[in-house]
This record gives C-alpha cells, structure tokens and sequence, in this order.
C-alpha cells in the first residue's frame, strides 16, 4: 500500500506542468525532509508514549525552530523588519498553529495508539487534498495524470488501511 502511494506521488510529479528550471538542491531538501519525517514517525510512535504527544511535538518544534532561526534571521535582516506586512505575520501565525502545531500533535497522538504505518500513509492524501482544494478555491483544471497519481495514492492509502 505504501508503494502505490509512493508511486501514485511519483506520477503527480511526473505530470505536473513544467515551470521555472529544475532544482536539485530542492529535490535533496525535499529528500531530506521525507527521511527526517520518517525517522519522526518512527521513533516518535515510542516517545510519544513514554513521554506524551505533546513532548514529543515540543522537542521537535524547538529543534525545527534552533534550525531555521539563522535563515530566518538572515531573511529578516536583509529585507528589513518593515517589509513584512501585518498580513504576511497573520499567515505566518495561523501556519504555525492551525497545521502544525495542531496537525502535528493529532499526528503523535495517533502514532501512539496506531501503527506507524497506517498513521503514515494518511500523509500520502495531502498531494491530493491540496489540488482538490486548488480546484475549489483556486479555479485550477487537474489533467489526466493527476486523476491517474489520485487513484493510485487513495487505493495504496486504502490498501494500509484495512489491515
């Protein structure tokens, strides 16, 4: 199920429309961002348990956020505090809680009731859910090899599921 999810993400990436230039530096974040939430997902099954959820997210989010404070920092000096309007801080805000602090914590509470794997595969559905809200939202037209990705990420979704 999980290699059909896999391969479903693989087919949106395939057929999405060309824009901009390639990035490998950005394909190797990305990579990195998958093993690092792997490894999440994997050791915070246990931590989450010992510790709590809310522990578990509390490291994580320190770490992320000791991380990012240089670029940050960097970025915010180069553009200059003013630049940043109120609404931009609003986003940046509501990203903060409402997906990740919330979303995260709902991720290491089910991580410690259910398997890593069926909590994991659920990850596969964002590709989808973000177009299908494209489409509402945004007016955007999904073409052939969207349709084909979603099917095979929602059928490996199921297939973990049902275990």
């Amino acid at each position: 199920g999980m290699a059909a999810s896999a391969l479903g993400v693989a087919v949106l990436q395939l057929g999405r429309v060309p824009g901009g230039h390639p990035s490998p530096l950005g394909d190797l974040l990305m990579l990195c961002n998958a093993c690092l939430f792997a490894a999440f997902s994997l050791f915070g099954k246990g931590l989450s348990a010992e510790v709590g959820p809310l522990a578990v997210n509390a490291g994580a989010f320190w770490g992320g956020a000791i991380l990012a404070f240089p670029y940050a920092a960097w970025g915010l000096w180069h553009l200059g505090p003013g630049s940043i309007g109120a609404a931009a801080w609003v986003s940046i805000l509501y990203m903060a809680i409402a997906p990740s602090l919330v979303g995260y914590v709902i991720y290491a509470y089910a991580l410690r009731w259910l398997p890593a794997s069926r909590v994991a595969s659920v990850t596969y559905l964002q590709p989808v859910l973000g177009t299908l809200r494209a489409v509402v939202l945004l007016g955007e037209r999904p073409g052939l090899a969207y349709c084909c990705g979603a099917a095979v990420i929602l059928g490996g979704v199921w297939l973990v599921q049902r275990r």
